[in-house]
């Protein structure tokens, strides 16, 4: 039995490639902030729950905002992640 040596094929491949952005498209400004609901972002540092309470009262105050939420970026041992500051 004559066996013939097989050469495998290997495709070579560029691994550098142009980066792949995807589509984004903005949204319309608003006109107003009048009955809106506002999210803000708590970054979990000292006085940042006081800061962002005094945010969300000139927000409604002045801008006539419906309702402000925020969300936590990081955990803190006493509270939720979440919260509204609805009084």
């Amino acid at each position: 039995m004559v066996q013939t040596a097989v050469r495998a094929k290997h495709i070579l491949v560029d691994p550098v490639t142009e980066p792949i952005i995807p589509g984004f498209v903005v949204s319309p400004k608003a006109d107003s902030l009048d009955n809106k609901r506002v999210g803000l972002i708590d970054d979990a540092k000292d006085g940042a729950q006081v800061l962002l309470e005094e945010i969300a009262d000139v927000l409604k105050e002045r801008y006539g905002v419906a309702s402000v939420n925020y969300i936590a970026s990081r955990p803190r041992r006493s509270r939720w992640t979440r919260r509204s500051f609805r009084r």
